[in-house]
């Protein structure tokens, strides 16, 4: 509709019916109905909705008597209305109305003018109209639908269906009207129902109770003031008192009226299964051949017999009841497997109420002789006989093949035992490379994660020692930028852990006595505490090629180890013996000469299912830790071509044996341990990715009275390089990063400068301390390495080295 009115007129006959049970009908008579927008009026105020309900909602001014706005349903826009189709308007307690229409429930904001869908489950499974509404509190709604009565609750959203199945004469509820006593009439396609809401019971009324109709129109209902209810329907009005009505509480007996196998009636005589007629039999047993049988069964209410429903369900069969009409009184199964069942039905009486009265009977199925316990039995007896006839034959075979078998196996003894021991040194050997796979695996997450954290801590550490030049030692922020720098430090100690995962890297080694790297870290290890350390070893212990700060990270993890298991004190041994070529299978290099370190605690051991885990990352027994340390000893082990293996015997305590090649050359070089001091001189060039080192190095060689020039790349570096030395004023010491990510490191970059100048002084720097190019610098061209992140003392040694003083 748009800005206009219209009015029809129609003109509706009323024919009479026979009453019953006090309803009445309307008595012939000429009744005009007037058709105006949304709602046609009679003289009873009875309300009518037909075509007009296509045109969604319109709202009218009657001060103005013109209409102001027209809500339709627009398509993508959730906030209009779900259909145009309209069947009610009901004003809630809010600034609200509920709207029922062709396809949902909607509530209608009155400020917003906007719509709210209202969404149920897939219990609605038609188009959803909903036809009428009753609203007996701001939480209970009651409202019908093509689909039954739904109980809705607006504030939770919870709502409940009821429908055929719990008593209806019909799912289509077109109109409802509320009794003072609470009890609903509901306007259906067949007929009317009275609904007790506390009961949950339906009292179902249709032509043989002197109705009209048999369908009712949509939302054509009314109370008058006198509590007449009236109801139009296709054929007229019926209207009645409700105080009138009388609904029987009757409650028929239910009676089993015929029993049936493969569709054939069974009498009961002495041939049947039946000794007697089925109602008066309480159990029936049925042979697995008649694999078809019914029941059928009546009601006894003599009323109103073709109003009478029924609902049955076999238990451990059916999961619900069959709800059915009197017009099919009758259950039929088949194929039901064999077992004890119980076959149950109820009704209701001629008015519709369920009785509580239950009809029961035991069916038992007999199964075929193949599904009995007797022939299972016997079948698992025969099947055990033949499997004992089979064994005693095999038995008899395999006696027979063991005594040629003994004289084999009594040649071959000797032979397996000869290679028990290799088979074992083999086993050792695969444990071995087993161990190795799982620290290469691990190796390639951490050592990129070590990289770039030791960047980050150049750039930190590099920060803090410039800023400690700036302030007096006697100044507070002084004291605490030594304790971020002391903690910066252990976490370079925590990125060489990791660094000892690295796939490929190499320790920076250098001849050393293992025994003073011993005694030193285990000493540091033991101080303070309530354990003691016995030190045995050889006289003329062999020098050792080593990277001193692992093997003393090794030994400190051992010794931690071995004090943790001695928790209420005791002695820690701790040995060191020469192992001369061959003595051992089981070392990763032949040919070659070890020295072997034990350190034995007297602890409560290790479990054997423990052993073959504790070298592997993230594995523990204790409370707290990580598990790296004993993964992190066997990664350093081995990437020192060494071997390390542990011993343990739960209640007497652990040993781990570390094997160590000895060095080829037995004297200890010497080492220039001189500091620089003072202010230097000379010209550097400085190659890093990272704007952060590149400033910290620039600051911490310019603060040394060094000229400073930086680069990002290895081609600038090599253009600035070639640069200087036209200009005669080459550069006295080149300082590069090893990797630039997506560009030339200086492992590429150092080849280049030797091409323009081959006495250049060049250093390596990277964060990959383990890498083979830090470990064998002088290979690839350098002069020189420094590991980030490094200290401003570390700095003032290279350059003592690096520049000499001119």
């Amino acid at each position: 509709m748009s800005g206009s009115v219209h009015s029809r007129k129609y003109t509706v006959l009323i024919w009479p019916a026979k009453p019953l049970h006090n309803l009445i009908s309307l008595k012939p008579e000429l009744t005009i109905l007037t058709f105006l927008q949304s709602q046609l009026f009679i003289k009873l105020e009875i309300k009518f909705g037909l075509e007009a309900r296509w045109g969604g909602v319109t709202e009218y001014d009657l001060s103005r008597q013109k209409i102001t706005k027209q809500f339709i349903r627009r398509e993508g826009d959730s906030t209009s209305i779900s259909h145009n189709e309209v069947y009610f308007l009901k004003r809630d307690s809010k600034k609200g109305v509920w709207v029922g229409t062709g396809n949902g429930l909607n509530y209608f904001d009155l400020a917003t003018h906007t719509f709210r869908h209202i969404k149920f489950k897939k219990e609605l499974p038609h188009d959803r109209r909903f036809f009428a509404i009753y609203t007996k509190s701001k939480n209970e709604l009651w409202l019908g639908t093509e689909d039954g009565l739904i109980k809705y609750n607006p504030i939770n959203g919870k709502y409940r269906i009821f429908n055929m199945n719990d008593g209806l004469p019909d799912n289509k509820i077109s109109s409802i009207i509320a009794e003072k006593n609470g009890m609903l009439w509901l306007g259906t396609d067949n007929g009317l129902s009275r609904f007790d809401p506390v009961k949950g019971s339906f009292s179902n009324f249709d032509h043989s109770d002197g109705l009209l109709n048999s369908e009712y129109i949509p939302g054509v209902s009314f109370m008058d003031e006198n509590g007449i209810c009236y109801f139009g329907g296709k054929l007229g009005l019926d209207y009645f008192n409700p105080d009138d009505i009388s609904v029987s509480n009757y409650q028929p007996p239910i009676v089993l009226t015929d029993f049936q196998l493969l569709n054939k009636s069974i009498l009961p005589n002495q041939k049947s299964i039946l000794g007697k007629t089925i109602n008066n039999t309480n159990h029936i047993s049925i042979p697995y051949s008649y694999y078809v049988f019914s029941f059928e069964f009546a009601a006894l209410d003599y009323a109103k017999p073709e109003k009478i429903k029924y609902a049955y369900k076999l238990e451990d069969v059916d999961k619900e009841w069959f709800y059915t009409s009197s017009n099919r009184k009758f259950a039929t199964y088949s194929n039901v497997q064999g077992g004890t069942y119980t076959f149950k039905v109820k009704a209701t009486n001629g008015d519709g109420i369920w009785s509580r009265k239950i009809k029961e009977i035991k069916v038992t199925i007999i199964p075929p002789f193949w599904e009995t316990l007797w022939f299972r039995v016997l079948s698992v007896l025969f099947v055990g006989s033949l499997i004992l006839l089979i064994f005693r034959l095999r038995l008899n075979a395999v006696k027979k093949r063991n005594k040629v078998l003994k004289e084999v196996n009594d040649k071959l003894s000797i032979e397996i035992k000869q290679r028990i021991k290799a088979e074992k040194e083999k086993e050792l050997m695969q444990e071995q490379l087993i161990q190795n796979h799982k620290m290469e695996a691990v190796g390639v997450l951490a050592g990129g994660i070590a990289h770039d954290f030791n960047n980050l801590l150049t750039a930190i550490l590099g920060n803090i020692e410039l800023s400690q030049m700036y302030i007096d030692a006697k100044n507070e922020a002084s004291k605490m930028l030594e304790s971020a720098k002391k903690a910066v430090l252990r976490a370079r100690g925590l990125t060489q852990q990791l660094l000892t995962f690295s796939k490929g890297g190499e320790p920076i080694k250098a001849t050393a006595s293992l025994e003073e790297v011993v005694r030193e870290s285990a000493d540091f290890v033991l101080t303070g505490t309530n354990v003691n350390i016995q030190f045995k070893a050889d006289e003329n212990l062999w020098l050792v090629d080593i990277d001193k700060g692992q093997i003393s990270q090794v030994v400190q993890n051992l010794v931690i180890n071995a004090k943790e298991a001695l928790s209420k004190g005791g002695t820690i041994s701790i040995e060191m013996s020469n192992i001369v070529n061959g003595s051992l299978h089981t070392l990763p290099i032949t040919g070659k000469n070890y020295v072997l370190l034990k350190i034995k605690d007297t602890g409560e051991g290790i479990k054997d299912e423990d052993l073959k885990n504790i070298f592997n990352p993230y594995f523990t027994t204790k409370k707290t830790g990580n598990g790296l340390g004993l993964a992190v000893s066997y990664s350093v082990i081995s990437k020192h071509d060494g071997h390390i293996t542990v011993e343990s015997n739960p209640g007497k305590g652990t040993m781990f044996n570390v094997y160590l090649p000895a060095a080829e050359k037995q004297d200890t070089p010497h080492v220039n341990h001189d500091i620089y001091h003072g202010r230097g001189q000379g010209r550097i060039l400085v190659m890093d990715d990272e704007e952060s080192i590149r400033t910290i190095l620039n600051t911490m060689l310019t603060k040394l009275g060094y000229d400073v020039q930086e680069s990002c790349n290895a081609d600038e570096v090599v253009s600035i390089y070639k640069e200087a030395m036209d200009a005669a004023n080459p550069f006295d010491l080149v300082i590069m990063d090893l990797t630039i990510p997506g560009g030339t490191g200086g492992k590429e970059a150092v080849k280049l400068l030797l091409d323009i100048d081959p006495a250049v002084t060049a250093y390596v720097s990277s964060g990959y301390s383990n890498d083979p190019v830090m470990a064998n610098y002088k290979k690839f061209g350098f002069k020189g390495v420094i590991k980030k992140p490094f200290t401003l003392k570390d700095m003032k040694k290279l350059l003592n080295t690096a520049i000499p003083t001119k």
